[in-house]
């Protein structure tokens, strides 16, 4: 699941975005909740389906869960970065070599 999610097309409906620093790709399906994380050569560094603490009922133990408000806010917290332009939105559908190159456009 994690390769052909990560290193796979980009469905629609699929957020990425490439980070310059350290040089990785993440990916968001708001559909799934998949969430995963791969260098540019697309070793995988981790796959999960995402989920909010607050969605645990009460009693449960709240654990392999995030503690924001929802999904995509965990998502939107993971791109951001104290550096401008920290992440590149990327719009197309995309391949596994093209990800593969992605490193070329911060040059």
């Amino acid at each position: 699941m994690a390769d052909s999610f990560i290193g796979g097309l980009k469905f629609q409906g699929v957020l990425e975005c490439a980070r310059k620093s350290p040089g990785e790709i993440i990916r968001f399906d708001p559909a799934t909740n998949e969430f995963g994380v791969a260098t540019y050569d697309l070793v995988i560094l981790t796959y999960f389906k995402a989920r909010p603490c607050a969605s645990i009922p009460a009693g449960q133990p709240r654990v392999n869960c995030h503690g924001e408000k929802d999904n995509m806010s965990y998502f939107r917290r993971s791109v951001q970065s104290d550096l401008p332009m920290s992440c590149l939105w990327i719009q197309d559908g995309g391949s596994a070599e093209r990800l593969q190159h992605l490193s070329m456009l911060w040059n």
